[in-house]
């Protein structure tokens, strides 16, 4: 059948509604002259479908209609003949034949199509039609009228050329019995005029020619029969799949040339060894095969032929196979049809990992931020700890400082657990938890999400649900789908991340949606396609949503979307349900330690009036670290913020002496603070700091370069936070 890329289906006008062939009646009176009567009368107007159908309803059509072939006509004008035949022959050898089901029908037309003009006679279509070779030998002629536009009328089968023609024959044969039948009453009237014997010998030559005729004929059949053997056998050979013919215990000694190169086989001849499949295979491989040839002879007739995919030893190495395998009733055997998967299964890994490189990447800024965030904790109280330690040896603190250095210290290794188990390489699948999959995945993207100042809304079910698959591969599909969806929102006003899981039936559905932007219909049904991006090269290599429905059919899943342009997007994952129960371990989870104690009235010797410090920080421990540091250090009276928005709300009930903000932040983030300082309370524009793990984008990495506040990197030591804050308060004049 045609591709598109490679053969342009030519448009014949579709029938006019009048077409139909004539009745029996009509066509009598034409048999006796058929040699030289038009084809009007064998015309069979069959109905066309549109050339968008899909394969799959073009193929019940054609099971509805019992037809082999059916024309496929677009806006009028018909594009050609699809086959029900080689549609199924293409279904049997797709690499993935829902998909290939989906497509339109017009990719997949039967080539050099025969168009014959209604006036032609029979004997010319014959002439024709018997004269094609290869497969358009059995191809329906496309008839159409005699006027300009050369409309289509409808179809005549090979099958009825076939029968006209031995119609013909038998009339020849009539016709000369007839003639015989007057001549032999003619040499019996003429027996007694004493010419008997040479009327005699006229009718042995008569017999004579007759058996020559029909010598002939049988001879031309024979030609026909053994060209489409001929036709049979380079179909068979020149297979670009491995086909072999085998026994239901794996053995075999008909196989095509593909089929011998692909296991090494000796080429195939005329008395070939038997060769048993299963001597090819692991000790486990070959259990599963044979289970499958066993259960061959009782699957039913219309069912979609079983496919497995197994290890092969060749030549000392191992290769991948994808086989097919087909009941061939009438002999009894089975057809298998074999595809080296071996590169494909290699190109498919190493896609997976530059996927996972890629996700990688994406989270890396947020993960050096959480590290950083976490280790700051770590090194300023085990800093604090050592001078409790020399100098005050207050066992209170003592112990609240150990406290808040093992909180971090877990909340660090919680950080770095998933990031290994995002980089570990694929396993065998196993019953997982799609509760902990999820809780794990949004770990991983609370930083991206708080910083993009999305809202999470999760409808998750009480009870866990769990799937046969890789726990990685899971984790990575939602990564691809959430961090998608964060993307899509960047410009929207409201941005709500919606995760939620349930059960239908024997399936589970993990939706994904968003508040962006939607997805242009124009380019919906090709989100899918590898390498197709609407995002610039820099920053995607358009294999996220491909790599995520490929892993999801791995496990008989599926990736579906639907979008509204304006509304946002749904993806929606469906995955086969277990009903094997598995066990929670307990869920990583950002550790929220207790505020630590006021702090104590200042020394003595303190000066009179402590600079009024705002400390602004979403991370609990950093925030309650530089507070405690800082009351130490500076005398200081320090307030708190956890965000943007709460330290303006702090500013307008007062100035402060120092300002220390974090950049990145929920609600409202460093950067927009510090705007709206600059906006409205120009006089703390000197008397600002910046701390952060790590700036975020670019953009806000340059805008921090051109405002011109100094940054203290996280994880920083105590002396150069207050060398810094020092440095700033001197500048305030508050030395």
């Amino acid at each position: 059948m045609n591709n598109p890329e490679t053969a342009e289906p030519q448009p014949i006008p579709a029938p006019p509604s009048e077409a139909r062939p004539p009745d029996q009646a009509t066509a009598a009176p034409m048999a006796e002259q058929r040699g030289i009567q038009t084809l009007r009368y064998l015309i069979d107007p069959v109905r066309t479908i549109a050339g968008s159908t899909s394969i799959a309803e073009a193929w019940a059509i054609c099971k509805e209609e019992n037809r082999d072939f059916l024309p496929v006509d677009a806006e009028g004008q018909i594009l050609g003949l699809c086959s029900f035949s080689e549609i199924g022959f293409l279904v049997a050898t797709a690499a993935d034949p829902v998909a290939f089901l989906a497509e339109p029908i017009h990719n997949y037309l039967v080539p050099n199509l025969l168009v014959l003009p209604v006036n032609t006679t029979v004997s010319e279509a014959l002439q024709a039609a018997f004269s094609r070779q290869g497969a358009s030998f059995s191809y329906d002629l496309v008839i159409v009228d005699d006027s300009p536009a050369a409309s289509y009328l409808g179809l005549i089968s090979l099958r009825t050329l076939v029968d006209l023609q031995s119609q013909q024959v038998s009339d020849q044969f009539e016709a000369l019995a007839k003639k015989e039948e007057m001549l032999r009453n003619a040499l019996t009237l003429q027996f007694k005029n004493s010419v008997e014997m040479r009327h005699t010998q006229e009718s042995l030559a008569k017999k004579e020619e007759m058996l020559r005729n029909a010598l002939t004929l049988q001879f031309k059949n024979s030609v026909e029969m053994r060209r489409s053997q001929a036709q049979y056998h380079a179909l068979f050979q020149n297979s670009p799949v491995g086909v072999a013919l085998m026994n239901n215990s794996g053995e075999t000694k008909t196989y095509n040339r593909h089929f011998a190169g692909l296991l090494q086989l000796p080429p195939p001849s005329n008395d070939p060894a038997l060769i048993d499949l299963g001597d090819f295979m692991p000790l486990s491989s070959r259990a599963e095969f044979l289970s499958a040839l066993q259960q061959l002879e009782r699957v039913p007739e219309n069912a979609v032929p079983p496919t497995l995919e197994l290890p092969m030893e060749i030549g000392g190495g191992e290769a991948r196979f994808r086989l097919t395998l087909s009941w061939i009733s009438e002999s009894a055997q089975i057809c298998l049809c074999a595809v080296d998967v071996t590169e494909e299964r290699l190109l498919q890994k190493k896609i997976l990992q530059q996927e996972k490189d890629v996700l990688l990447d994406s989270l890396l800024g947020g993960v050096a931020h959480e590290l950083n965030n976490k280790a700051l904790p770590l090194l300023g109280f085990s800093e604090l700890l050592s001078t409790e330690a020399t100098e005050g040896r207050d066992p209170e603190k003592i112990t609240h400082y150990t406290e808040v250095i093992k909180k971090s210290s877990a909340e660090f290794a919680a950080v770095v657990h998933q990031l290994l188990q995002l980089v570990k390489p694929g396993g065998k699948p196993t019953p997982v938890s799609l509760l902990q999959v999820i809780r794990e995945t949004l770990f991983l993207l609370a930083h991206t999400i708080n910083d993009s100042k999305v809202t999470v809304i999760e409808q998750l079910p009480e009870q866990d649900v769990a799937v046969i698959a890789d726990p990685h591969h899971l984790k990575q599909i939602l990564l691809n789908l959430a961090l998608n969806a964060v993307e899509a929102m960047k410009k929207s006003f409201r941005k709500e991340l919606l995760i939620r899981l349930r059960t239908s039936g024997n399936q589970i559905v993990i939706e994904v949606g968003d508040t962006g932007s939607g997805i242009d219909p124009e380019i919906l049904p090709r989100i899918f396609d590898p390498f197709f991006t609407s995002k610039s090269a820099e920053t995607s290599r358009g294999l996220g949503l491909s790599v995520s429905r490929s892993l999801a059919k791995q496990y008989r899943g599926e990736v579906q979307v639907e979008s509204k342009v304006g509304e946002g997007s749904t993806f929606t994952v469906t995955l086969p349900l277990s009903r094997i129960p598995v066990s929670m371990p307990p869920i990583p989870k950002a550790v929220v330690p207790a505020l630590i104690a006021q702090a104590e009235p200042a020394a003595a010797g303190a000066e009179p009036l402590p600079p009024r410090i705002l400390v602004v920080d979403d991370e609990e421990n950093v925030g309650s670290l530089v507070k405690e540091i800082l009351r130490r250090k500076l005398n200081g009276q320090i307030e708190r913020a956890m965000n943007g928005e709460e330290a303006i709300q702090q500013l307008e009930k007062g100035d402060f002496d120092l300002i220390l903000s974090d950049v990145r932040m929920p609600v409202k983030n460093g950067l927009e603070f510090f705007r709206w300082v600059a906006a409205n309370r120009p006089a703390s524009v000197p008397r600002f700091l910046f701390m952060t793990g790590h700036d975020g984008s670019n953009e806000m990495s340059d805008e921090i370069g051109r405002s011109q506040v100094p940054v203290l990197r996280k994880p920083f030591a105590i002396d150069v936070l207050i060398k810094q804050c020092q440095e700033r308060l001197g500048i305030a004049g508050k030395a």
